[in-house]
């Protein structure tokens, strides 16, 4: 599986944070950060609205899996992290719009290196 936490969310809600506090963005959402500073960045609005969605998905994937574990009984004693989806549970569809998210968020992480170097 994949901490869709660790290896989904984080990489953007950190992304998100660095251009606010970069470019005095107030916005406190994610996804409102992502947009205002963006845009104060000059960064392309396809290319802020790509990660918009892709976080968006990570964070469906994360709340779909936390629903089915809940319903199964398997959240209550804390052995299952509510974070790690099963790949091979996923449709090819979930695994393809996955795959593109997870791709969001290298391109998110590129940026943040060529913006800010060291």
């Amino acid at each position: 599986g994949i901490d869709l936490k660790m290896s989904g969310s984080v990489p953007f809600v950190d992304g998100a944070r660095i251009y606010a506090l970069a470019t005095g963005v107030t916005e406190a959402g994610t996804v409102e950060r992502l947009v205002a500073a963006g845009a104060k960045r000059g960064i392309p609005e396809h290319e802020i609205l790509a990660w918009c969605d892709a976080f968006e998905y990570v964070q469906l994937l994360r709340l779909r899996e936390q629903h089915r574990q809940a319903a199964a009984g398997e959240g209550g004693g804390g052995a299952a992290n509510p974070n790690v989806v099963p790949l091979d549970e996923l449709s090819d569809l979930d695994r393809r719009i996955l795959k593109e998210a997870m791709r969001q968020v290298r391109k998110l992480q590129q940026r943040l290196e060529l913006d800010y170097p060291g």
